[in-house]
């Protein structure tokens, strides 16, 4: 139905023209946006009127203190019993990228929102020879409102770990 480009906080107002111009050159072109493996997606931008919650920027940026997966958090190391815990390594990934560490976490293999895949839907590996990351579905209540978009984990630049604001601590929709 859609997808998005997120950038960095950080990113230079060039390295935003850039990336604009970039998504202006997929949706002139004829192909579209080729994927590896799966094709070419003919892109057609869409008016406002007609986008879905889910495409509008405010379903993923407004600031909220608990947030869950909608794609799971793939952990950048394993946990252990003597530690890091799941809960340790997701407080790390949030303070990596700015954020103040949760102070509360549930995980699982289950996302806490209405109709997200569990864990092993989602490729979690690179390559199909590479053994499988641990991914994990989180909800994470922060002691501050947090802005979105919110990302966590190895796989945030392919489109893991993609969290949504849950404003009254339940999905709505």
């Amino acid at each position: 139905m859609g997808f998005a480009v997120v950038l960095p906080r950080k990113a230079t107002v060039a390295d935003q023209r850039g990336v604009l111009r970039a998504c202006g050159v997929l949706a002139e072109n004829e192909r579209g946006l080729h994927i590896p493996g799966i094709g070419d997606w003919k892109l057609e931008p869409v008016e406002w009127a007609a986008r879905s919650s889910t495409l509008r920027s405010e379903t993923w940026t407004r600031p909220a203190q608990q947030w869950s997966t909608v794609t799971p958090i793939l952990l950048d190391r394993f946990p252990k019993k003597k530690g890091p815990t799941v809960e340790e390594i997701l407080s790390s990934a949030c303070r990596r990228i700015g954020l103040p560490a949760p102070e509360a976490i549930e995980h699982g293999p289950y996302s806490g929102l209405q109709g997200v895949p569990p864990v092993p839907a989602f490729r979690l590996h690179r390559k199909a020879e590479e053994r499988p990351r641990w991914g994990v579905h989180a909800t994470l209540r922060f002691p501050v409102p947090v802005r979105g978009p919110v990302l966590l984990g190895a796989g945030r630049y392919f489109g893991l770990g993609l969290m949504r604001p849950d404003t009254e601590g339940r999905d709505e929709g």
